[in-house]
């Protein structure tokens, strides 16, 4: 096995929407943190995923504007 796994480390959220995930699954970090910065952290974890999900990026433009 390789030493990661050999060592039982895990592997980051690869997105801020599985970083949010796992916040929600912590039960030891959701109760230190509280529920009202649990709460605001999640929210605007939320608006960012969704801003970032509904940005136009210029290669997108650029293959797809010229084509239709």
């Amino acid at each position: 096995p390789t030493d990661r796994k050999r060592r039982k480390v895990e592997m980051l959220p690869a997105s801020l929407a599985e970083a949010n995930a796992a916040l929600l699954k912590d039960e030891v970090i959701c109760k230190a943190l509280g529920e009202h910065v649990v709460s605001n952290l999640t929210r605007i974890a939320e608006m960012e995923t969704d801003s970032f999900r509904l940005a136009v990026h210029p290669w997108e433009l650029d293959r797809y504007l010229a084509t239709y």
